[in-house]
């Protein structure tokens, strides 16, 4: 299903573009506005196959492209002719940047008043840090994620995904949808704005709560504030993760490991709890030591335990439910042949397709787009005065 088939997005982001990869997947029309001659840096991002990055092949995978000089005239009067056709534009640039250019909303939103306006940063548009620029380790540093995560004895840790990215673009394109939807009953456009802070400052709730009631809200390494046991744990060949939140699981665990003993010993959540780090982990680990992950995996779920191994990410692309799900297809790329990429997550009535076709080389489709506003002799002039 490609339900924003008919929308046309100017994508003019630069490094961070997974909200516009997510439109394409679901049939948006992405127009990726880059500067010429060298393009957008993210295609210049490790790691490469042959020279071309990997990355670039999945996260500009289904997109067009266009080579814009908006430091020149023509090319921000050529932009704006674009906005008038265009339902979404998306930036994220340093903050007043399209307002120095005579590009930002308030201008173009008289071009075409149903525009949408994706605006996308580190730190949003007000606060003292407005102004900053930031990569994701220092969004995650200043977030409290890093306290949050790792050993409660050892440094802080980042979290090994570019977390702020990915959860910013996805509230980004949220917010996008929602105020399209606006537009399409209103005729009225309007500015969205997501920060990269913000974004995973939202997923602290219940390190927020524990501070509300005086509790320590620092890192506990793999365990958890309230249940026990909720660990990662060795076993006869890796690790494993044990998450029981019930009563009933423990019990439904120690049956499953030949343990019936332990949920009468350790019966209640608190039993659990004020036992872990002293007896109870300890028991479990010498328990483990004679159970492979698999093992492991299958008796936890016919006991309906939440667990699983912990897998490599080798291992992980590897996963027969994954790729049941679709979430590990392969795109070909015009250049380097099969890409492995991630899937879509969002599935519509249950449907596992995708549409994934390759990323664009840079201004491929200069003649298409550009070519329905200018004649090819007016094209071949921008071209030669370095305007696209």
């Amino acid at each position: 299903m490609l339900p924003l088939k008919g929308i046309r997005i100017l994508d003019l982001t630069t490094i961070n573009p997974f909200t516009d990869t997510e439109f394409s997947d679901y049939g948006a029309e992405v127009i990726k506005v880059e500067r010429p001659g060298s393009g957008d840096t993210i295609r210049d991002y490790p790691p490469f196959i042959d020279g071309i990055s990997a990355y670039h092949c999945y996260t500009d995978r289904g997109k067009k492209s266009i080579t814009l000089n908006l430091k020149d005239d023509q090319g921000k009067e050529i932009l704006k002719r674009l906005v008038k056709d265009a339902d979404v534009l998306v930036e994220n640039f340093k903050n007043g940047t399209m307002e120095k250019m005579g590009l930002g909303f308030e201008e173009l939103s008289k071009i075409n008043p149903a525009l949408v306006y994706g605006k996308l940063s580190s730190y949003g548009s007000t606060g003292p840090q407005k102004d900053y620029i930031a990569y994701d380790i220092a969004v995650q540093a200043q977030s409290g994620i890093m306290d949050a995560t790792g050993d409660p004895e050892g440094e802080p840790s980042r979290v090994g995904c570019y977390v702020s990215d990915h959860l910013s673009c996805t509230y980004l394109g949220t917010a996008i949808v929602l105020a399209l939807y606006h537009a399409k009953k209103t005729g009225k456009g309007q500015r969205v704005e997501v920060s990269m802070l913000d974004s995973v400052a939202s997923v602290m709730g219940e390190k927020v709560a524990a501070l509300n009631c005086g509790e320590n809200s620092s890192r506990t390494g793999h365990l958890h504030d309230a249940w026990a046991p909720y660990d990662i744990l060795p076993c006869a060949d890796g690790w494993v993760a044990l998450a029981v939140t019930r009563d009933s699981q423990w019990a439904a665990f120690c049956q499953a490991f030949g343990k019936p003993e332990w949920a009468r010993e350790y019966l209640t959540n608190d039993d659990r709890r004020s036992a872990y780090l002293g007896e109870l982990r300890p028991k479990l680990t010498a328990l483990l030591a004679g159970v492979t992950r698999s093992d492991f995996d299958v008796r936890c779920a016919q006991a309906g335990v939440p667990a699983g191994p912990v897998n490599t990410m080798e291992e992980a692309i590897e996963s027969p439910h994954l790729k049941a799900r679709n979430m590990l297809p392969t795109v070909v790329d015009q250049r380097v042949g099969d890409v492995l990429t991630v899937g879509k997550v969002i599935k519509y009535n249950g449907a596992l397709e995708d549409n994934f076709t390759t990323a664009p080389l840079l201004g491929q489709n200069n003649d298409e787009i550009l070519g329905a506003y200018y004649t090819k002799e007016e094209l071949a002039k921008f071209q030669a005065d370095g305007v696209v």
